[in-house]
């Protein structure tokens, strides 16, 4: 084998490893993050969830945007969930919002609150959610 050859495999092996490493570490903050929002320790949780999250990982950001919208460990942050949640593809951010607006709609995983449903499904709508769009014609929650 050559010099070069052998370079090239050495360097398409540390590649590997490098990515194996990163989905290895990836899903451990997945499970750190997920396990602290069990316990409803949202400060560990944000920190397991923050950099995969900045990094475009969706399982993170969906957790993150639970974290604020319901208040899990901490006080709700309709803002800070909208952020996260506007992260994922454009249809799956408007059907969380509209599941996240439903839950305050009838206090399913959320207290009974018209006011905050009403919010969410604004922004779900904002999504392109036509549930979300039909709720706000129904309880008057246009823009």
């Amino acid at each position: 084998m050559s010099r070069t050859t052998i370079r090239t495999t050495i360097i398409l092996l540390l590649a590997l490893m490098a990515s194996l490493i990163s989905v290895i570490t990836r899903q451990a903050l997945i499970d750190c993050g997920g396990s602290s929002i069990k316990a409803e320790d949202a400060a560990t949780a944000i920190n397991c969830l923050f950099i995969p999250a900045h990094l475009g990982d969706t399982d993170a950001q969906e957790m993150l945007g639970a974290i604020y919208a319901y208040g899990i460990g901490t006080a709700p942050d309709f803002e800070l969930a909208k952020k996260w949640l506007s992260k994922l593809n454009y249809h799956d951010a408007g059907k969380q919002m509209l599941d996240i607006g439903n839950d305050y709609l009838y206090g399913t995983r959320a207290p009974k609150d018209i006011t905050t449903a009403k919010a969410w499904f604004r922004a779900a709508a904002q999504h392109g959610n036509g549930e979300a769009k039909r709720q706000c014609e129904d309880l008057g929650c246009q823009e």
